[in-house]
């Protein structure tokens, strides 16, 4: 039978190279586990663009929120050993948030954090926009959340935000009094001896996938990483590192750990670090209304049919013409999550009553997801699914798609462009303008043609703004240059306005809507007469 699936995955390279090829990804490695055994891996393109060396079954790549799965899995092992609490209110665990004026701050648990059902705006400024460059720490990471928007009723709505996960980050941390990567290694990584794992930084190899980002013409360049360490306070969230292999190896055990937890009626299976499997795979929040796809704990459940492209960037791009996967199998559970961050894209999907996975990884910020669409190949070769004849078809849709976002953000500022002058000179803009939690300040200098804003303590992301109308300024939109600078896509217009708030020459503070689930952001003027006449 293996050699049979092998056979049938062999025939799939073509089809899985074009998508690669078509998305403009350096690297692509994909790999399937059936019965609880690995059967196959194959990689495709260079782990850097400047070489031609290509990935193999041990290349480090960066995971993105394919580490959602695994850190619900560390915080499980906490519960079982009575360190925490899937629903006691989580600011027990944290008193650095403070936050009583709603049900999110008093009465979210590690449950609702870990399922996204907070109500909580993705708000993704706040930590992290160009480059590579982390912009918040932990602790201010926390301060923050004490401030940011629900913008979904807690409990009733999933709303996926990464806030969540960075929540459970500090939360971990400040429990066990160490860095959270080394509680998961203790807890997992070690016990499944997975040595090329972290959620650190991996131990220097010249075996990496290094990060990419990919133009509108195909061709990509080198793109700055954040480590996203412990340090960072992103890791549970973004930041484990692996390679094929070793999460083909994670997968299957988690797979067969589950399957036995299920069959028994238990939380532990023997010789295994994984527990509370049934709490973590139990859907615990509808992802739409009359919808197939229920989100758990750190993973998609769905029941086939169904998309499977839930988390993909792909599901933005192509909309409703999304593959529909699974018509043969109805009534198959399967589990699934896709991880999208510059210069990493991944998918993964497990089918639990065949002991099978597919693990599909890349190392680039790409014109459509090709993760999403290989892996759903290979596992509709497991499944006997017929795999849709346009894929190919709706990768070039995905990227007229992606650069039609940016055409359609130049035309928006275009017509909101007028000869209307800002009301005072450049140079009375300029200052330091702060948020609500005074933990991120916007520097505003004046330029030749118009201002810049950078952030202070930060060294590379900066806006050059010009005149749009009046005192609203305006950074022009150009899919290559963000990409290139390790931004990722984000087709929301207002997000390249800045509106200053000016009476009677008087600058007191500047508005931007960075966030496109909530709405605009007010940095009140700090410093030199404060709410004064400059």
């Amino acid at each position: 039978m293996d050699s049979k699936i092998f056979a049938q995955l062999e025939a799939e390279v073509p089809a899985i190279e074009d998508l690669r090829r078509s998305s403009g990804a350096v690297a692509l490695s994909i790999g399937v586990f059936h019965h609880g055994r690995i059967i196959y891996t194959r990689h495709f393109g260079r782990r850097n663009i400047e070489f031609p060396d290509p990935p193999n079954d041990d290349t480090v790549y960066f995971l993105a929120s394919v580490s959602k799965c695994i850190s619900t899995c560390a915080v499980a092992c906490l519960v079982a050993d009575g360190v925490l609490d899937w629903d006691t209110p989580f600011h027990h665990y944290l008193q650095a948030f403070i936050r009583a004026d709603d049900d999110f701050g008093n009465q979210a648990t590690l449950r609702d954090l870990a399922c996204h059902r907070t109500g909580l705006s993705q708000a993704t400024f706040w930590w992290g926009q160009m480059e590579g460059e982390s912009l918040l720490n932990t602790a201010q990471l926390v301060q923050q959340a004490s401030y940011l928007r629900t913008i979904a009723p807690f409990r009733t709505s999933f709303n996926y935000s990464n806030w969540n996960y960075f929540l459970i980050h500090a939360i971990v941390e400040q429990a066990t009094g160490k860095p959270f990567g080394e509680v998961v290694n203790e807890l997992l990584f070690g016990p499944l001896g997975l040595k090329n794992t972290t959620f650190d930084t991996p131990a220097k190899t010249h075996n990496s996938a290094l990060s990419h980002a990919v133009r509108n013409d195909g061709t990509a360049s080198k793109i700055p990483m954040n480590s996203l360490d412990s340090s960072t306070g992103l890791s549970a969230c973004l930041g484990a590192k692996s390679t094929i292999t070793e999460m083909l190896r994670f997968f299957s055990a988690f797979v067969s750990a589950y399957t036995y937890q299920k069959e028994h009626k238990v939380d532990t299976t023997p010789k295994s670090p994984f527990q509370q499997l049934r709490h973590i795979l139990e859907p615990q929040i509808q992802v739409k209304e009359e919808s197939p796809s229920s989100y758990c704990m750190g993973i998609y459940r769905t029941k086939l049919p169904g998309v499977l492209s839930c988390a993909s960037l792909n599901a933005q791009l192509v909309g409703p013409k999304i593959p529909f996967f699974g018509v043969n199998n109805a009534g198959t559970e399967v589990f699934h999550h896709s991880g999208n961050l510059p210069g990493a894209f991944g998918s993964y999907i497990l089918v639990p009553e065949t002991q099978s996975g597919v693990i599909c990884l890349t190392n680039s910020t790409p014109l459509f997801d090709p993760t999403d669409f290989a892996a759903q190949i290979a596992l509709g070769v497991l499944l006997g699914e017929r795999k849709p004849d346009n894929l190919m078809a709706l990768g070039k849709l995905a990227t007229t798609s992606q650069i039609a976002w940016y055409e359609k953000v130049n035309k928006y500022l275009n017509n909101k462009r007028s000869s209307v002058r800002p009301s005072v000179p450049l140079p009375l803009y300029a200052g330091k303008y702060s948020n609500r939690a005074g933990n991120f300040v916007l520097v505003v200098t004046p330029t030749t043609t118009g201002l810049r804003i950078t952030i202070e303590g930060s060294f590379k992301t900066s806006y050059d703004l010009e005149p749009l109308d009046g005192d609203t300024f305006c950074w022009v939109a150009d899919r290559d240059r963000e990409v290139c600078r390790g931004m990722f896509p984000y087709p929301f217009p207002p997000f390249h306005t800045v509106k200053f708030w000016v009476r009677e020459s008087w600058v007191d503070r500047l508005i931007w809507h960075t966030d496109m689930t909530g709405k605009p952001d007010i940095f009140r003027r700090v410093g030199e007469m404060h709410g004064g006449k400059l």
